[in-house]
């Protein structure tokens, strides 16, 4: 895919997603946005968000604006849930998934990528998927100024924004990251 992707691809692959997750036990807002945008980053799909880095790491807006529109049009459904520290939401496919899914015309490339990312990070928590986004987000900005870092150096840039999550947690996701060949500016 070499342009940015049309609204009705990018609900596509929010609701494939959903409905790959929702195999697994389902998955949460913020677990949506960072598996979006672990797919656009590490994939090459150009979705056509526009991520900024924010509290819980990668964000844009734009993709609860979509999962909405999925939602509304029953292709996703969202329930709220308690947990042990707060209360947050489950997304699941919808009685329309496969409709929104077809009628977007997901690309069988793209598909595949959802079903790689899924498989690489769907099992991993909202937490994990924080450090791991944001890790790649330092990556990507580290490798945009041609730079070349170390696991170990994302590691400190990654802590100097999340200053509460160890080093070495963060550091194991960098190594993690690196030996999946994931990250650009780590030769």
């Amino acid at each position: 895919m070499n342009t940015f992707a049309s609204a009705s691809v990018r609900l596509a692959a929010i609701v494939h997603l959903a409905k790959q997750m929702s195999a697994r036990g389902g998955v949460g807002h913020t677990g949506i946005m960072k598996m979006i945008y672990l797919l656009q980053e590490t994939k090459g799909f150009p979705l056509g968000y526009d991520f900024r880095l924010y509290t819980y790491g990668p964000y844009d807006a734009q993709v609860l604006e979509d999962l909405k529109v999925a939602q509304l049009r029953h292709a996703v459904a969202s329930k709220a849930v308690d947990y042990q520290f707060g209360r947050g939401y489950q997304i699941a496919a919808g009685e329309a998934a496969e409709e929104v899914i077809t009628k977007g015309e997901l690309p069988s490339d793209l598909r595949r990528a959802i079903d790689q990312i899924v498989a690489d990070f769907g099992a991993r928590s909202a937490a994990d998927l924080e450090i791991i986004g944001t890790i790649i987000f330092a990556d990507r900005a580290a490798a945009r100024g041609k730079e070349k870092t170390t696991p170990e150096d994302l590691a400190g840039r990654v802590h100097d924004i999340k200053p509460y999550i160890a080093d070495q947690r963060i550091l194991s996701e960098a190594q993690a990251l690196k030996s999946k060949g994931l990250l650009e500016s780590v030769p």
